[in-house]
């Protein structure tokens, strides 16, 4: 295990393949795994910036960019085009979105019956401009119109990020000499080589709750469970039985949107180790962003600087921690001691209401793990008398 380094993945990667000190690359036959920046960029919406072309009439309901041109065009049910595409129209949404974007979505309500006009407008954007563009059709063949449209504008958004990630891999293995092939585990727990998701990222989302779920049940010696995996930026949870891995039955929902992505039958939200605590008010309240914990030489008050502060964790410097502690209590009024316990109530609420109400099964234990997990899910336990498990090895599951 080695933390992440944000800014440089490739320093990580090579740090946790470096620990395993493996004297002969060559014996190495398959590298699999699993990455959260997919979910992390959608839940924190941080996604690169994307414009989507509308063919004919748009979805109903919010989308996840503003960048957003509508064209004429339309195709029916059975798939015959019956209003045509314009080509000044292609070229003015090619002008008006390029400028201001890093990848482009295309969509068309009945582009799953006949392709022929999204491709269009993707071929005149290649066309003209070295910009990733993604057409509705290519990722899902269901009819959801809106819910297809979110799924390509985030997997467009995605495809700068995960190309970077991609190529952090290949140098960290070429470092160590590792030539095996490369596969990613995808959200329904399969695996795809490197070439399939750099075209299609959104099929990683939920990548490493799909993974953990495998580990932490191995770790436990458990068929049956409430898996919660709890990172630095959200925690992912799942209710498994009889070792099996159920799909969602919608499709992937990672933070406010619904996608058409197959998928474990996960819950993600923003809560982890290194979520960001703020003041409103007299009041604290989480926020869904990361931030790097004062402890660790940010500026974030955090979860992980909460156990700092109470002498739970000593891992870092537990001084910064109560010295921001006591300026965000400062700022809200009251002590540190009590906005560190209305902070702490905050946390266990949100468990609360995202683990234990959703599944309201008392009789299945909660298998946590991930590197914060151990100090608030034993919390939990104490608190609301349900059985928690932390194997051996939880942080790393």
């Amino acid at each position: 295990k080695s933390p992440t380094t944000k800014n440089n993945l490739d320093e990580g990667i090579q740090a946790s393949i470096q620990k395993l000190n493996i004297a002969d690359p060559s014996v190495i036959q398959k590298v699999v795994l699993s990455t959260t920046l997919a979910t992390n960029a959608i839940v924190e919406g941080e996604g690169r910036p994307t414009g989507l072309v509308i063919i004919g009439a748009p979805p109903k309901g919010p989308l996840p960019t503003n960048h957003v041109v509508q064209i004429q065009g339309k195709v029916n049910i059975k798939g015959r085009e019956v209003t045509p595409l314009d080509p000044n129209e292609i070229q003015t949404a090619c002008e008006t979105l390029v400028s201001h974007v890093q990848a482009i979505a295309v969509s068309g309500m009945m582009s799953t019956r006949n392709a022929k006009q999204e491709l269009t407008v993707k071929k005149a954007f290649q066309k003209r401009f070295d910009l990733p563009v993604v057409c509705g059709h290519e990722l899902s063949s269901q009819l959801g119109f809106h819910d297809r449209t979110v799924t390509t504008i985030l997997n467009a958004s995605l495809i700068p990020i995960i190309v970077d990630f991609i190529a952090a891999v290949k140098k960290s293995l070429a470092t160590v000499s590792i030539t095996a092939p490369v596969f990613i585990v995808k959200g329904d727990g399969n695996l795809a080589s490197l070439d399939f998701i750099r075209e299609k990222p959104i099929e990683t989302i939920l990548s490493g709750p799909a993974a953990s779920i495998i580990g932490a049940l191995s770790l436990a010696g458990l068929s049956d469970g409430i898996v919660v995996d709890m990172g630095g930026t959200t925690t992912d949870s799942g209710i498994i039985q009889n070792n099996t891995l159920t799909l969602s039955p919608v499709g992937a929902q990672v933070g406010k949107w619904q996608t058409q992505i197959d998928s474990a039958d996960l819950n993600t939200f923003g809560l982890g180790g290194d979520t960001q605590i703020i003041p409103e008010g007299n009041h604290p309240v989480l926020t869904e962003k990361r931030g790097l914990p004062a402890c660790r030489g940010g500026n974030a008050l955090t979860p992980t600087d909460l156990l700092h502060c109470s002498g739970e964790l000593n891992l870092w410097d537990t001084t910064a921690s109560k010295t921001l502690l006591k300026t965000q209590a400062d700022q809200s009024q009251t002590t540190p001691s009590h906005y560190a316990s209305t902070a702490e109530t905050l946390i266990l609420e949100t468990i609360r209401a995202k683990v234990l109400e959703r599944y309201n099964a008392p009789e299945i234990p909660i298998i946590a793990i991930g590197a914060p997990a151990k100090a608030w899910y034993e919390k939990v336990q104490a608190q609301n008398a349900h059985h928690v498990v932390i194997p051996e090895h939880y942080e790393v599951a």
